[in-house]
């Protein structure tokens, strides 16, 4: 985070797969049962392919797939986390077909960013972090989405 916070760089997280974060934890065992099932089959195909012998799949127990969903949860909440941070965004591409529209939206919120350019109050050249708060005066119902801090320059 830090380095994408001294890049200045808003990134956004474009997650593959089935999305783990902001399901409970049943939601989440059915799709770690369905993601494991989909890579069984994706990996049978290729040995099938490949002329390899053929693997028998063993039916994952419920604590594997538990481990699995939390492992996924994690990975998608490390990726949502930074681009948060960054003030970006993340989305889930779960199907092929939803590339176009994901990236379709990632190309919009670019296009429609402003940059806005300040003097802070603390002048200090230290390089330590330093919280930034933006509101549009009169329109708290408004919401203005972006970095939440910034590094201050060096000391020359």
């Amino acid at each position: 985070m830090t380095a994408a916070e001294k890049a200045r760089a808003t990134i956004y997280s474009i997650i593959p797969g089935i999305r783990f974060i902001g399901l409970s934890e049943d939601e989440q065992l059915k799709r770690a049962r369905t993601d494991v099932q989909n890579r069984m089959e994706s990996m049978i195909e290729l040995r099938r392919l490949n002329n390899l012998p053929s693997l028998i799949p063993r039916t994952p127990s419920d604590t594997f797939l538990r481990t699995d969903a939390a492992t996924w949860f994690q990975l998608q909440s490390a990726l949502a986390g930074i681009a948060n941070h960054s003030g970006g965004w993340t989305d889930f591409l779960e199907q092929p077909d939803q590339a176009n529209e994901v990236y379709t939206r990632v190309l919009t919120d670019i296009n429609t960013r402003y940059i806005i350019g300040y003097y802070p109050t603390n002048r200090a050249r230290d390089g330590k972090r330093r919280k930034v708060s933006i509101e549009v005066r009169g329109h708290p119902e408004y919401v203005v989405w972006g970095r939440k801090t910034y590094f201050a320059p060096e000391p020359e």
